[in-house]
């Protein structure tokens, strides 16, 4: 496979690590070539690669080891099938399987959306976000959940990367009943206004740190009080 240039690298570099992993006929606890090895045959860094696989080990592809490498976990999938919900509840799944997949996918979703929205992307999550801040006064759990759920969804489009929203479409559901669940608490109801408002801010002066860090605090504050 030659070098990849066109945008969006990392999705194109994660369709190139299924292939192989398919080409070479790895099977689950197989090693996978290393980061030089991927950077060199597909032609991009480090950080590209390092990224492409932190997607491929949410969506159950890889198992990433410290200090020994990557390797084929048992959610090896057809890299000619298109990305579908690979985790759905009836198979076991538990609300803090969705967490775990939405830290680690939503931290580097605004990391790429702060780097490639348009002002116009940017204006429709400002767009979701203030129809969010007008929902709060009516109590309405489900119109709160919804506008939150199009608010992160928005981000995620904003990534231009397929996979990213691909996964984010593929939770949509649990992730839905999750945030109504929350919202039925009347103290809560106005609890993400402050934290959007901060992700926001971050989009405005193309913060990628901080958005990164605003969403990981967002993110942590409101599962411990799902999951207490």
């Amino acid at each position: 496979m030659g070098s990849i240039e066109r945008i969006p690298v990392c999705s194109q570099v994660v369709a190139g690590i299924q292939s192989l992993i398919a080409e070479r006929g790895l099977r689950p606890g197989d090693r996978i070539p290393t980061e030089r090895e991927l950077c060199e045959r597909f032609g991009v860094g480090r950080s590209t690669v390092r990224e492409a696989m932190r997607l491929l080990q949410a969506s159950g592809v890889l198992s990433l080891q410290q200090g020994r490498g990557a390797f084929v976990n048992d959610g090896q999938v057809d890299p000619s099938v298109a990305v579908k919900p690979w985790f759905p509840p009836e198979n076991g799944v538990k609300l803090r399987d969705f967490v775990e997949v939405r830290l680690a996918i939503e931290p580097l979703g605004i990391r790429l959306a702060i780097e490639r929205a348009s002002e116009e992307e940017i204006a429709e999550i400002a767009r979701v976000h203030s129809l969010f801040i007008q929902t709060v006064p009516k109590r309405d759990p489900e119109q709160l959940a919804h506008f939150d759920e199009q608010f992160h969804l928005e981000i995620a489009k904003a990534t231009h990367n397929t996979l990213i929203v691909s996964i984010q479409e593929a939770i949509k559901k649990e992730v839905f009943e999750m945030r109504v669940q929350s919202y039925s608490v009347p103290e809560r109801m106005a609890g993400a206004i402050a934290p959007h408002n901060r992700i926001l801010n971050a989009f405005y002066a193309r913060d990628t740190a901080e958005g990164e860090e605003a969403m990981v605090q967002h993110l942590t504050e409101a599962f411990q009080e799902i999951l207490a």
